[in-house]
């Protein structure tokens, strides 16, 4: 699983050195909301992880981050009007 992560995040690399202008925008958007979703799950891992009685703090704090994703995607999608996005 870190193996498929890391090769992800060398991909988005890749491609955000490649790209220019909206897509650079884009990419952007979504490595931001992904850091900031690694930063905070690994912060509470780390520090709350090893104590007991903590579950509700770490379940509040991943309901309020792990949303960020979505929510970039959905303000980039709307923002640069990518309302037909295709595979091809």
């Amino acid at each position: 699983m870190l193996l498929a992560g890391l090769l992800a995040v060398i991909s988005l690399f890749l491609r955000f050195l490649r790209a220019r202008g909206d897509e650079r925008q884009q990419i952007r958007w979504f490595a931001s909301a992904s850091a900031l979703t690694f930063t905070w799950i690994l912060l509470f891992e780390q520090l709350l992880g090893p104590r007991g009685g903590v579950f509700e703090v770490i379940v509040a704090s991943i309901l309020v981050v792990v949303p960020s994703i979505p929510v970039a995607t959905g303000i980039t999608i709307l923002r640069y009007r990518l309302y037909d996005i295709s595979t091809t």
